[in-house]
């Protein structure tokens, strides 16, 4: 007696039978013929189940599932899918992706099953693609569902008997004799990751069955006149390019072109603080590449700064000096940095003595003339470019009076207030780029 895993063979083998002059209802007459349309939007004729037949009934359904689930070479190494059908078998499974008709063998003729290859639905290709089809000789196909699982995984329908998920080496066919197919190949570049800048290669797995050549790139990319597989990344975002395959099918490849990050607001927070105080800094990165990361780091006197990793940071300033504070933002694809100028202001110049009664001498010290020329250089706003500020120093009553005015780029001057009515007067020191001057109470006696 045959096996039933025979009769599945002898059904495949043989093909759907020719339908296109059988009508329903004549004797034998169990599928009628129709159209559907391929992925390339080409008709192909294919069997349907005439209405009236039944499909197989429960008894028969367990018969065919035990036949190889019960079965030591599969039991408990395949995985069921889906019931055994009359309606399709597993070309239909495979290459066109329903359950609703047959589609006939073998796949080197003229075959329904065979035209998803003449009209380019799918093509050739040397290694498993996701998604696409194995085909085990002419006779029997596999969706491709898992190729990063070893051995691939893929779906087929076994005959007449149910879908299963099941090892690629494993199930009824020939093991030996496999061709892989996919809708579009896979493209491969000799970097995972494009930059903008940068040069790469693109391969393709397609068969060596068909020739093709690089038809077209988008704006964004170059392509190497002498090896028209090498491209270099002219601009960030969205890149694609084209394939022509055999003269007839054009198949895209659309990737990403990255670039380093961007902190458009540079750096946040305030750029004038007192000692010992916690200021608070964040900066604000896009980058469409993942992961990217940001690191601090801060230049000058002695501080803290805490944390140096991430959006933000905390920094406390230990002296009354120039600060520079610098957010790194990285990725794969480089590096962007900004920066802070950030003045902790010194104490207002000494005036001395203080009370006076005769002779007030104001001193501007090196750290003050330092302190204006990194003013002058940051301020966007700086009224002198000169590489020395030139201080203005002026003293007024408590009614806002001028009474003495002298200038200086630095050392000592002196104002004669003996003849001065004794009293507060306010010294007023501007540095030649703050509005504002740093101002000190005078007090005169006699």
């Amino acid at each position: 007696m045959r096996t039933i895993q025979s009769i599945f063979m002898s059904i495949l083998i043989l093909g759907a039978v020719d339908v296109s002059a059988q009508q329903c209802g004549d004797p034998g007459v169990e599928y009628y013929s129709g159209q559907i349309l391929t992925f390339a939007n080409n008709p192909v004729t294919v069997g349907f189940l005439c209405p009236g037949i039944p499909d197989y009934d429960p008894s028969e359904i367990t018969n065919l599932r035990n036949a190889f689930e019960n079965d030591n070479k599969y039991k408990g190494k395949i995985t069921f899918i889906s019931n055994p059908s009359k309606k399709y078998w597993c070309h239909t499974y495979a290459w066109a992706n329903k359950e609703d008709f047959r589609l006939d063998s073998p796949l080197s003729t003229g075959s329904s099953a065979a035209t998803y290859l003449t009209d380019y639905s799918y093509v050739k290709v040397t290694t498993p693609v996701q998604g696409g089809v194995v085909a085990y000789g002419v006779y029997h196909s596999a969706q491709i569902k898992n190729v990063n699982t070893n051995p691939v995984t893929v779906r087929s329908k076994w005959g007449d008997g149910a879908v299963y998920e099941h090892p690629i080496n494993l199930c009824p066919w020939d093991i030996y004799s496999l061709t892989y197919y996919a809708t579009k190949p896979d493209f491969t570049k000799s970097s995972s990751i494009i930059c903008i800048n940068t040069t790469f290669t693109i391969t393709t797995n397609l068969s060596s069955d068909h020739s093709y050549v690089w038809s077209k790139c988008s704006s964004n990319l170059t392509q190497d006149p002498n090896n028209p597989g090498k491209f270099t990344a002219t601009g960030s975002g969205s890149a694609s390019v084209t394939i022509k395959i055999d003269n007839k099918k054009e198949i895209d490849h659309t990737f990403i072109i990255y670039d380093k990050p961007t902190i458009p607001n540079g750096v946040v927070g305030s750029d004038y603080v007192t000692t010992y105080s916690s200021t608070y800094y964040y900066v604000s990165v896009s980058s469409a590449l993942t992961p990217f990361s940001i690191n601090w780091s801060l230049g000058g006197g002695s501080y803290n700064l805490s944390p140096t990793t991430g959006s933000y940071t905390y920094a406390t300033f230990y002296e009354t000096t120039s600060y520079y504070l610098n957010a790194a933002a990285s990725n794969s694809c480089g590096t962007t940095y900004a920066f802070k100028y950030i003045q902790v202001p010194y104490s207002p110049s000494p005036a001395y003595p203080n009370p006076v009664s005769d002779i007030l001498s104001v001193e501007i010290e090196q750290h003050t003339i330092d302190r204006a020329k990194a003013l002058q250089k940051s301020a966007s706003d700086a009224k002198s470019t000169s590489a020395d500020p030139t201080f203005d120093i002026r003293l007024y009553d408590g009614l806002g009076n001028l009474l003495r005015q002298t200038s200086t780029n630095g050392g000592t001057v002196q104002f004669n207030v003996s003849n001065l009515p004794a009293g507060n007067y306010y010294l007023h020191i501007y540095d030649g780029v703050s509005d504002k001057p740093e101002m000190q109470q005078i007090l005169v006696e006699h």
